[in-house]
């Protein structure tokens, strides 16, 4: 049921909602293409004005434009891809469609997404509060009307702890079939906290603020001074314990690496950043997508990713990066979804 696009400088292959996107930037040749044809190893053979080309498949990148509105979190939850989106929580389905949950279609727009090991998932109702689904999608239970914390981001510990930031940092509990928000003590009145992760390595929280960095060590919170000032959106703990932050008030697309002292090295900016299976370094903006090996991002060598890599929007949504275990990384830009399997010397080709 596919359908295939060939045009000048760009080959698109899916159906309507959900396309694989090809450009010159992947190896198409730069030409008028008079014909297509797919074989049935999924080869692509274009005829031009200039010869025959013979096109791989499958392409890197993976498309859809969402039915459901705008997207800003993705999750594995067992085999299956889940992403919070303006109607609910979705899932991908095996015809490679996006499915709302029916337990959420109430709720609306949903900030965050956080499954659990027995396959419940936890989601955020932006800034309204918390609700857990069953496996089955169906309603289980969430926090009282009035009670949400004004939650933004959800986080696991090791221990599996969930925390959620938001108008401050809580504990999310379950009790019954409702959820409470057990608050923090914080060093500040803080209120508004953006983003939240854990360090793998110590278990360890970290959080963003409107006045810095909250790093939780031995059960208290420290707040470590703001590198440049604005609160940060989302942050990426490195396995070597480095902290990676995203600021885009200062108005710059790259994130900013934040030593425990509050240091920064290199530039800031980004609505999100993250951190992949391979180790690499990946900040969203407002003009695409920057990814870099580590040592190479501490200097401020990025690659840039924009339309000419196959991607249909750029402006890319608040903290909605997701790695993937295979390798590929999820995120979204306006209504845009992508998936991308990068290839392995993409961030450092060789000579």
């Amino acid at each position: 049921g596919s359908m295939l696009f060939a045009n000048v400088g760009s080959l698109a292959v899916g159906r309507p909602g959900a396309f694989q996107v090809a450009t010159p930037a992947d190896g198409l040749p730069p030409v008028a293409v008079s014909c297509a044809v797919r074989a049935r190893d999924g080869t692509i053979w274009l005829g031009t004005i200039q010869g025959l080309y013979r096109f791989p498949y499958p392409f890197r990148m993976e498309h859809w434009n969402s039915r459901h509105g705008l997207v800003w979190s993705f999750a594995r939850n067992g085999d299956r891809v889940i992403a919070g989106t303006s109607a609910g929580v979705a899932y991908l389905n095996k015809d490679r469609e996006w499915t709302v949950f029916q337990g959420s279609r109430q709720f609306g727009s949903i900030s965050s997404v956080l499954p659990d090991p027995l396959g419940n998932i936890y989601a955020v109702v932006a800034r309204e509060g918390v609700i857990q689904l069953s496996p089955d999608g169906s309603l289980a239970a969430r926090t009282p009307l009035g009670q949400g914390g004004r939650g933004e981001t959800l986080a696991r510990t090791p221990d599996g702890q969930v925390w959620l930031a938001g108008g401050g940092i809580y504990r999310v509990q379950r009790r019954g079939s409702s959820l409470s928000l057990d608050p923090e003590d914080l060093p500040r009145d803080l209120t508004s906290v953006k983003g939240i992760a854990v360090d793998r390595r110590t278990g360890e929280l970290w959080a963003c603020s409107g006045e810095g960095l909250l790093h939780k060590e031995a059960g208290t919170w420290r707040l470590i001074a703001a590198p440049g000032g604005p609160s940060c959106l989302s942050l990426a703990i490195q396995a070597n314990g480095d902290v990676w932050a995203s600021y885009p008030a200062l108005g710059l697309d790259h994130p900013a690496l934040v030593t425990q002292e509050g240091r920064r090295i290199g530039e800031l900016g980004g609505f999100f950043v993250g951190l992949d299976t391979r180790g690499w370094v990946w900040g969203g903006g407002g003009k695409g997508v920057y990814v870099a090996e580590s040592t190479q991002a501490e200097n401020s060598v990025w690659l840039h990713l924009n339309e000419m890599d196959g991607l249909t929007d750029l402006d890319t949504n608040r903290r909605s990066f997701f790695s993937d275990l295979d390798g590929s990384v999820w995120w979204a830009a306006d209504t845009s979804i992508v998936h991308f399997s990068p290839q392995p010397d993409l961030a450092h080709p060789a000579a």
